[in-house]
């Protein structure tokens, strides 16, 4: 999690030579937040401003389509595309979360046949359903919806309707879990309003959770009136906190020696933000007024230049190299220049044990998830491969982002998922190269050459035209005249036809344009 995040990678550390920053650059099209430890970049968030549903959103939508196939339903939330539901994913009574809305009460379903019921048992098309925001927009595929309703606060979850109270697995310590019990039997929920202690929340106090069920019932209540409004079309009722505020509502404070904020606007929030949740560390908040940008001044920019190249180096000398592909992310190690060693298997296990916490560390700032391979180099030793695998668990164990390691196959590949929220850094920043198309390679001239003059002599066939002007990129056309210097020449004897070659810088490697002279089409190839 982001709130052990700063604590865990800094117990080692000699803290008089540390500093922890949290580098905030907001300009009008974006905002990116870096995590900087000792100058070394070690986590990255970007939000661009736009449409689509972040995270969180809570919306009033209605039902387009039911898919009894896949147990799953699209919802129309007012935005470009219709949100996705499953069933698991519907929740028995949600009628109960906006009664001012829904006029009529779904199938009631009997929780301990869950796991049995159709998606048909609780929507119907053209029904009224609110809903949040479970997993952003992802490529061509919509958000992905739950009707679980949920309100995040600094210490605590508020589930309303749920009635229940409880306590974050991720909190293990057998002592807090106990303490932290007793302090919700003390605290005074209004309604029928559920809560779960967060991660966030060990070592509260009862006037810690109080505020946050105060701060998040208010909220809540704020939300139905809101729904009040609702005219018969999707609408957004609630927005999840901007992605400053989520951000710092899950760190650790005490951790952090600096927040630098080079917007006016976005400081003054944070700084109201911290006098309600952390009145003791308001003094963090530092307002960048310097000429100089603050990821410049903080040489953030050039940290974020290495997050994007595909062979990362290692400080032993060796190097990573990381592949995005559509179904699976794959990772390959390499010993490179690593001869520090005399003694093979040490080498490969040095070269390995920083490998994985470097990939731990560029899983989080390129925000990669999904099926992840990785191809550690081979090592002869039993004890040493689990090494590198514990190694690669321990600095995996705060990430925000659930993670999941299978032990190694039996060709030596580690196999792991990561959590995926949104979209990777890659494919928020980047779109296909219209070149190559996203294959990472281009033809060779050559090859382009070869393809175009059989495409040419096609096109002579078939057509009954006998002037024809011929453009292709002048590169193409040095190469095809250097294979043959008299080819415009054997082509108009072979198709008896009056045929111009022209240079056009403006046309890709692989198009052709053909003008029919007589006619005056024109085709391009």
């Amino acid at each position: 999690m982001i709130t052990n995040f700063f604590k865990d990678l800094t117990k080692h550390t000699d803290e008089t030579d540390l500093k922890n920053r949290i580098i905030i650059n907001v300009d009008q099209q974006e905002t990116r937040i870096a995590f900087m430890i000792n100058h070394k970049l070690e986590n990255f968030f970007i939000e661009r401003n736009s449409n689509r549903p972040a995270a969180g959103n809570i919306y009033i939508g209605i039902v387009k389509d039911i898919l009894p196939s896949i147990q799953a339903a699209f919802i129309d939330i007012g935005e470009e595309k219709n949100g996705f539901i499953h069933v698991a994913d519907v929740k028995e009574n949600f009628s109960a979360l906006f009664d001012r809305l829904v006029d009529e009460n779904p199938a009631q379903v009997n929780k301990k046949n869950h796991q049995n019921i159709s998606i048909t048992d609780v929507l119907r098309k053209g029904q009224v359903i609110p809903v949040q925001v479970r997993k952003e927009e992802l490529g061509s595929k919509g958000a992905r919806l739950t009707s679980n309703i949920t309100l995040p606060g600094r210490n605590l979850v508020l589930i309303p309707y749920a009635n229940r109270r409880g306590i974050s697995r991720k909190i293990i310590d057998r002592e807090e879990r106990a303490r932290l019990k007793e302090l919700l039997k003390s605290i005074k929920i209004p309604g029928d309003y559920g809560v779960i202690v967060r991660t966030a929340g060990g070592n509260a106090t009862v006037k810690n959770l109080q505020m946050d069920i105060n701060f998040l019932v208010r909220t809540w209540r704020g939300l139905q009136k809101t729904v009040e409004g609702y005219q018969g079309k999707p609408f957004c009722v609630h927005n999840d906190s901007d992605i400053a505020i989520t951000i710092l509502r899950d760190m650790d404070i005490d951790h952090i020696d600096e927040i630098v904020v080079d917007c006016r606007e976005t400081y003054l929030k944070i700084k109201k933000y911290f006098r309600f949740f952390f009145p003791n560390s308001r003094r963090k908040v530092v307002y960048h007024r310097k000429k100089i940008a603050v990821f410049d001044y903080y040489s953030v920019e050039e940290e974020l230049a290495k997050i994007f190249q595909r062979k990362v180096w290692l400080k032993c000398g060796g190097y990573i190299v990381i592949d995005e592909a559509e179904a699976l992310i794959a990772i390959d190690v390499n010993s490179g220049r690593n001869v520090q060693n005399k003694n093979l298997e040490k080498t490969i296990m040095q070269t390995n044990l920083e490998a994985a916490e470097e990939i731990a560390r560029q899983l989080r700032l390129r925000n990669i998830g999904g099926i992840i391979v990785i191809d550690f180099i081979d090592m002869a030793k039993k004890e040493n491969r689990d090494a590198v695998l514990k190694k690669l668990q321990e600095t995996l164990q705060y990430d925000k982002a659930k993670t999941n390691i299978l032990p190694l196959s039996a060709i030596g590949l580690v196999e792991m998922t990561r959590q995926r929220i949104k979209e990777s850094v890659n494919q928020e920043l980047y779109e296909v190269c219209p070149q190559c198309n996203g294959r990472g390679i281009i033809k060779s001239v050559l090859s382009i050459s070869i393809e175009a003059v059989r495409k040419i002599k096609s096109a002579l066939v078939k057509t009954r035209e006998r002037k024809l002007k011929i453009a292709l990129h002048p590169k193409i056309i040095e190469q095809i005249v250097k294979d043959s210097q008299s080819f415009r020449i054997e082509l108009e004897k072979t198709y008896r036809k009056r045929i111009a070659l022209s240079a056009d810088t403006s046309l890709d490697y692989e198009h052709i344009r053909i003008e029919y002279l007589s006619s005056g089409n024109t085709e391009i190839l």
